[in-house]
């Protein structure tokens, strides 16, 4: 049973964190490593047993479990910090923002079971698609979108002060919404070669890209085009399948997939609450940590999904993978 649990990083993702895994081992301890005093949201400020502001005295608290969800460019600085004393650490993804960062944290061999967030991977529509393609299926090619306007994604936030816009922060469309390349590679399997770039185009103020796009030819053939921005105002986030059977598209805003052959179209809703996703992928990280199993989505695999989002970010062209 675990008795102890850090949180270092409380932001809306790390809150929400620590609302579920209260729920799911209530008895646990709790505490937060902050980088300053300042008071924490009401709602929340009772899940937290004791703060701490340097790591000296973190460490003494003696965790069983670290939850980093700090900025991404401190992710492997942190978790460093930690891996020699924990049993389990969840990271909030992306992993990192540098490919050396995260080899760096994987050459320390620790024998912590690491997992890297993947709530997508929970999605009910998108756990449909994972069984249905599971191998039976000749796929031709995948669309995949995933548009917002990024001031109203946290709109208690001046957003041009959040680590969307800074790059030192490791900010940016291609790594804030890798998710979706993440489950491309979930899906249908890993990369051959692509061409792909990234962009500023839109009058946000930022100083990160808003717009990364992708065509990738994956090993099994298929071809993926990928699109990630962050200034459309009428949100949409979707994925759409040719294979020789006809189409399905996949509608992770209204939890739909539709499936048409061109004669007949069947169409599957899914009841689904937003946090559902970040709730089973607690109990899926509590349970690997159970059966001391590692996580379908460790540093290797998320090593090569954060590789796949820089290269949309930091190139133009066609690249070989």
């Amino acid at each position: 049973m675990v008795k102890k649990i850090l949180f270092v990083g409380l932001g809306s993702i790390g809150c929400r964190h620590l609302q579920n895994i209260k729920n799911a081992l209530p008895s646990a301890q709790i505490a937060a490593l902050r980088s300053q005093k300042r008071e924490i949201n009401n709602e929340f400020s009772d899940l937290i047993d004791h703060e701490f502001y340097n790591i000296g005295d973190a460490k003494k608290f003696s965790p069983e479990i670290v939850f980093i969800a700090n900025p991404t460019s401190l992710h492997v600085e942190t978790a460093l910090e930690f891996i020699n004393d924990v049993y389990g650490m969840f990271i909030e993804k992306p992993v990192s923002d540098s490919v050396e960062k995260v080899q760096k944290l994987i050459e320390h061999d620790s024998k912590a079971i690491i997992h890297v967030a993947c709530p997508l991977r929970f999605h009910p529509a998108l756990k449909f698609i994972k069984n249905y393609f599971d191998g039976s299926h000749k796929i031709l090619s995948i669309k995949i979108a995933s548009g917002s306007y990024l001031p109203e994604w946290r709109p208690s936030q001046n957003y041009k002060e959040t680590y969307c816009a800074r790059k030192e922060l490791g900010g940016g469309v291609s790594l804030d919404l890798i998710h979706e390349v993440d489950y491309m590679r979930w899906i249908f399997g890993d990369v051959k070669e692509g061409y792909f770039g990234s962009s500023k185009v839109s009058e946000l103020e930022i100083e990160t890209e808003d717009i990364a796009y992708g065509v990738w030819k994956l090993k099994n053939k298929a071809i993926c085009e990928i699109h990630l921005d962050y200034f459309r105002k009428v949100p949409e986030r979707y994925m759409e399948v040719v294979n020789n059977d006809g189409i399905i598209r996949v509608d992770l805003i209204n939890s739909i997939v539709t499936i048409d052959n061109g004669l007949k179209e069947e169409k599957f809703q899914f009841d689904f609450d937003r946090n559902d996703m970040y709730r089973d992928e607690i109990d899926y990280f509590l349970n690997c940590l159970k059966e001391e199993k590692d996580s379908f989505n460790d540093l290797k695999f998320a090593l090569n999904t954060l590789k796949y989002a820089i290269f949309m970010r930091d190139n133009s062209g066609n690249v070989i993978l």
